[in-house]
């Protein structure tokens, strides 16, 4: 599955908590939140650093996403790495 419909179908799985705070359209978005990731966009975990998205973001999915999505949510973070650590220049 390409990595922005895996980023997609994440996204539906954080909203409901996460949403009124990542979300940048809405009168809840906190600034601070909004500095790290925003759910108006497609891709959305671009603004991640790497570590935010291998400790913060995976340590906060215990109790955002249910324990059987956990497994594609990991395999779409370490597709999402893999796609950064390709893409730099050597």
């Amino acid at each position: 599955m390409e990595h922005l419909a895996m980023q997609d179908k994440i996204k539906e799985w954080v909203r409901p908590d996460c949403g009124s705070c990542h979300t940048s359209t809405l009168s809840t978005a906190d600034p601070k939140a909004l500095q790290v990731f925003d759910l108006k966009f497609t891709d959305w975990m671009s603004r991640m650093n790497k570590k935010q998205l291998e400790k913060t973001f995976v340590a906060r999915l215990g109790s955002t996403v249910v324990e059987e999505n956990r497994q594609y949510v990991s395999e779409a973070l370490g597709a999402e790495l893999y796609r950064r650590n390709r893409s730099k220049p050597y």
